[in-house]
């Protein structure tokens, strides 16, 4: 006898996340359910409701390389290289998650409240914290110059996440370059104003 396949809570919100996005806040758990290879039954056991399980599979991730990457402090590179480096990492963050912040946002703003009220740091702000103790630590070691670090944190996951936005909300603007490109410019245009007196 074939015995059933194991479908793994990650695996079941992987699913719901797709069948969210594709189908609205609207779609049946039973729809759900089929494409996973499950009964509604074990959606409900394991999540308890419709809503759970639409607010665990459209939040952000908290773990992963890119998280690793992210919260990274300055190595002996130079800095215009890990920004790039952490500015891609960031954009496809933020393309990935403008959709699934869209559709929470569909659903009501108590939804959103949801996502902060499990004790854990946001991921914009833990991202945003990340990146100003990144600035602050390459500004003591004297490797950019000395600036009001959260303003310029702001500003750069700023940048970022506008990119994603226009792209997610207006796709028929058709920016100029790739998201490479874009990271690459963002930087340069940056780097003209943090880089070291010795270097200007």
């Amino acid at each position: 006898m074939v015995r059933p396949r194991h479908v793994t809570d990650r695996d079941l919100l992987w699913t719901a996340r797709a069948c969210f996005l594709e189908h609205g806040p609207a779609v049946s758990t039973s729809v759900i359910a089929d494409r996973a290879g499950v009964s509604q039954a074990t959606i409900f056991k394991r999540f308890g409701t419709k809503k759970k399980l639409m607010v665990q599979a459209l939040m952000p991730d908290y773990v992963g390389p890119q998280w690793e990457a992210m919260l990274r402090a300055p190595d002996a590179r130079p800095i215009p290289d890990q920004l790039v480096e952490k500015g891609l990492i960031v954009i496809a963050f933020f393309t990935e998650l403008q959709p699934r912040i869209a559709m929470l946002r569909a659903c009501g703003t108590e939804i959103l409240e949801e996502l902060h009220a499990d004790g854990q740091t946001p991921p914009p702000v833990r991202a945003l914290r990340a990146m100003q103790s990144f600035f602050d630590a390459a500004i003591a070691a004297e490797r950019m110059r000395a600036v009001p670090t959260e303003t310029l944190a702001l500003t750069w996951l700023g940048a970022l996440r506008n990119r994603a936005f226009f792209t997610h909300m207006m796709p028929s603007l058709h920016l100029d370059g790739d998201d490479a490109t874009y990271v690459r410019e963002l930087t340069d245009m940056l780097w003209r104003g943090l880089r070291p007196v010795e270097e200007s």
